[in-house]
């Protein structure tokens, strides 16, 4: 019972040892995962339990059957059997927007001490007991992107206009931002491969969206003729190459395709209007798929 109560959290001294859910006079509600219960053992005395541990919702009571509800709870706890909780980090949000998010997340504790830059978080869904500190999420995040740019730079095919990890990431942020397709990822990659390879300008939506809110809130607007005329180094319509660093966090499929672009001259791409894109390997037949996407949004 000492183990038990050890790997409870429970104080073995001054509340009369572990708890024993088949005794009377053992009685407590376990609240919900988010709360801290305290146990009482009849004495008036309370024991902590690591909300971690015990947030699956049983309740002791007395009366019938508590006893078996009891066991069945420390069961779990003696077995490993521990519930976990969740957070989900999406594709393509920038580093404030997670930073964000696991700070609103109630079940972590403390305050974001790291300092994430833009691309050092994966995009994934993490595990954590109620109670861990909000910087070993973020610190989880940073090491998982971390392993998977080590591998994607590793596997990268030959004769890429990227010259290190860190332009991976930031064509990858790039990619991620234009396409929410898996099956269109690889053409995407191939468009922005080949507009880099011919010395063309990127021309890319999200990288000037990005000038203009640095990745601090939502754009809350279209883009207009003017905002393409902003004078930043992110503004792949008015310079040349990749932008100085991501846009986004981008997930494994958008790095991994940054490295293994499809196969295809494609070099220009618009809205096709019903969720995917329109790719076209001549201005003049770009241009006609613009008139069908125009048209496309006048019919809604």
């Amino acid at each position: 019972r000492q183990e038990l109560a050890a790997r409870a959290g429970i104080g073995a001294e001054g509340s009369g040892g572990a708890l024993n859910p088949a005794d009377p006079q053992s009685k407590r509600v376990f609240s919900p995962c988010g709360a801290a219960p305290t146990l009482s053992s009849g004495t008036g005395e309370g024991m902590n339990i690591q909300p971690s541990v015990l947030c699956a919702g049983f309740k002791w009571h007395q009366g019938s059957g508590a006893g078996n509800i009891g066991k069945n709870v420390l069961k779990k706890i003696s077995s490993g059997d521990i519930y976990y909780r969740r957070l989900t980090l999406p594709e393509g949000l920038t580093t404030t927007q997670m930073l964000d998010l696991i700070a609103a997340e109630a079940g972590l504790s403390g305050e974001i001490s790291l300092l994430p830059k833009e691309g050092d978080l994966l995009p994934e869904t993490y595990t954590f007991s109620f109670g861990d500190s909000r910087d070993s999420m973020v610190l989880q995040a940073m090491q998982a992107m971390e392993k998977v740019k080590k591998e994607a730079w590793a596997s990268r095919a030959e004769n890429l206009p990227i010259k290190s990890p860190e332009e991976m990431m930031v064509l990858a942020s790039v990619i991620e931002k234009e396409t929410g397709l898996p099956e269109e990822r690889g053409l995407v990659a191939a468009v922005f491969v080949n507009r880099l390879q011919k010395g063309m300008k990127l021309q890319t939506d999200p990288s000037v969206i990005y000038a203009l809110t640095m990745g601090k809130k939502e754009l809350g607007r279209s883009l207009t003729r003017k905002d393409l005329e902003v004078d930043s180094p992110y503004n792949t319509y008015k310079y040349y190459g990749l932008p100085p660093m991501p846009i986004c966090n981008p997930g494994k499929d958008s790095i991994m395709a940054a490295v293994h672009p499809e196969e295809s001259k494609y070099l220009y791409f618009v809205a096709s209007g019903n969720g995917g894109h329109n790719f076209a390997t001549s201005l003049a037949e770009h241009n006609l798929n613009v008139k069908r996407w125009i048209k496309s949004k006048a019919k809604k």
